[in-house]
């Protein structure tokens, strides 16, 4: 139980990236869509062909480069975990079908569809369920699996790659985070802290401090969100793959200890058509750890 548990919340840490207190970056009423009797935030930038980012309308903007947009239609989508509202139920297939909701609102026939961590199996679902709306279909810092085995490829992977001094650091950020805990800070903050500290196991630069991309970013605790981070351990990835038949890019860093790289050897092999690049100088957000070279690597697959 206690190993579920540890693993809960770090899922919950890597695949949120949205938590925040009042919200500096407001969206106008005119960048709201209602789907599904809940309103959905979205935000698109750039020229180029069109580009669903599914994550939150406020975050992912800062985390792709301003050169990405002279090439793409950015489209930035909220899912639930960014909805201020009560949200008893959530399951995969309903953030499938919020998603498609979004896209008709908005009027979109065809796109290239991306996800990062979680969002990735989001955006993989969505796919396989629409198939015919999605150009390409992009998937970034996601493990293929999420049993038991799993969690002990991660362990080991930290244990014996991880540096020294990097496990260092996150020890000392470890006992700050103890310090920072007992100063009664409120439940968004907390989690805020949690994923900063984890730092060292999610970023190439093991000092690098996230605080910044969480700022003025809603979070969604209803009883329904933690349900939806909990079905993903019974998820499989394998079930109904044979409806992607659109090309798949997969992008992981090779300093993403939670998510290690090799997990794809034996699972590349089911994708008809799959791109796959190991970024050496990434952990778990490649578009913001080297974003040219994640520019040129999505640029080149999508029109060359």
């Amino acid at each position: 139980m206690i190993h579920y548990q540890n693993n809960y919340i770090c899922y919950l840490l890597l695949f949120f990236l949205f938590f925040g207190c009042e919200a500096k970056e407001q969206l106008s009423e005119n960048n709201i869509v209602p789907v599904n009797d809940l309103k959905f935030k979205y935000k698109i930038e750039g020229n180029g062909i069109n580009t669903m980012v599914i994550g939150s309308a406020i975050q992912q903007p800062r985390m792709f480069s301003q050169e990405l947009r002279k090439n793409f239609k950015l489209i930035f989508v909220d899912t639930r975990l960014f909805v201020p509202a009560y949200i008893e139920k959530y399951t995969l297939n309903d953030a499938v079908e919020d998603i498609e909701g979004i896209r008709e609102y908005l009027k979109i026939e065809s796109m290239v569809v991306m996800g990062n961590s979680m969002l990735a199996i989001v955006a993989l679902e969505y796919a396989k369920k629409y198939p015919e709306r999605v150009s390409h279909l992009v998937m970034i810092g996601i493990s293929p699996i999420f049993d038991d085995s799993y969690y002990k490829e991660r362990d080991k992977y930290w244990e014996s790659q991880a540096s020294e001094e990097r496990k260092q650091i996150w020890r000392e950020n470890k006992k700050k985070l103890v310090e920072d805990l007992r100063k009664n800070v409120p439940p968004g903050k907390t989690r805020v802290l949690r994923y900063v500290s984890n730092g060292p196991k999610r970023c190439y630069n093991a000092r690098y401090d996230a605080t910044w991309l969480f700022e003025g970013v809603p979070v969604n605790t209803s009883k329904g969100i933690d349900n939806f981070i909990k079905s993903f351990y019974a998820y499989d990835i394998k079930n109904n793959i044979e409806k992607i038949n659109m090309p798949v890019l997969l992008i992981v860093g090779r300093y993403d200890f939670n998510n290690p790289y090799y997990l794809w050897n034996g699972f590349k092999p089911i994708f008809s058509h799959v791109e796959y690049h190991l970024f050496e100088k990434s952990g778990h957000h490649p578009m913001l750890e080297e974003p040219m070279l994640f520019n040129q690597t999505l640029t080149k697959f999508i029109y060359q």
